[in-house]
């Protein structure tokens, strides 16, 4: 089927689409938490997909390079829409029972343990600059304190971020990763 995607073949498409266009718009609905979100999304997707057909690899899962997509796609439109989506986690997450909170705090430490050991892989500086601007500490007093640049300190955490964001997309599963951006972490 991917080959007579790549084709340009309209009906493989379509059956591509009829075979898992329910289960991508469920996925986008159970993180972006707004059915309008969740259309745009799959249809972004499908977009995307017939976009760049040329490029699918026929010896891969079409529906894998499908929820890989929508995957990619959720976390960008977490990012894009982020105070509108986080209002509507927290309105579940006070709607929960104590223990179900409870729940969802030992899992936001997990996170964090994962964080700490995608840290461990960064540079001895970087982690450094990193693990200050976690502990809230602002660029010039970073600056002062490691008696370096605020520019440095820029790049330091930006590279430092941008390897986190990776090493967290290749160990954490999706609901971690969006937990992440509304929380700040991964902007």
């Amino acid at each position: 089927m991917a080959d007579r995607i790549r084709k340009g073949d309209r009906q493989a498409f379509e059956i591509i689409y009829e075979r898992y266009h329910r289960q991508l718009f469920y996925l986008a609905r159970k993180y972006v938490k707004d059915q309008e979100l969740a259309e745009d999304a799959l249809q972004e997707v499908f977009v995307k997909l017939w976009v760049k057909r040329r490029r699918i690899d026929p010896g891969r899962s079409l529906k894998s390079f499908l929820f890989t997509m929508m995957r990619n796609h959720i976390l960008n439109v977490v990012r894009d829409h982020k105070k509108r989506i986080a209002a509507v986690y927290r309105l579940e997450e006070e709607s929960l029972p104590e223990h179900k909170r409870t729940d969802d705090d030992l899992l936001y430490q997990e996170y964090q343990l994962l964080v700490r050991q995608g840290m461990k892989e960064l540079p001895v500086r970087r982690r450094e600059i990193f693990e200050l601007k976690l502990s809230g500490h602002s660029n010039s007093q970073i600056a002062d304190m490691l008696l370096i640049s605020v520019n440095t300190v820029k790049a330091q955490y930006y590279h430092g971020k941008k390897f986190i964001r990776t090493w967290l997309e290749r160990h954490a599963d999706l609901h971690l990763l969006i937990l992440f951006v509304i929380k700040g972490l991964l902007d």
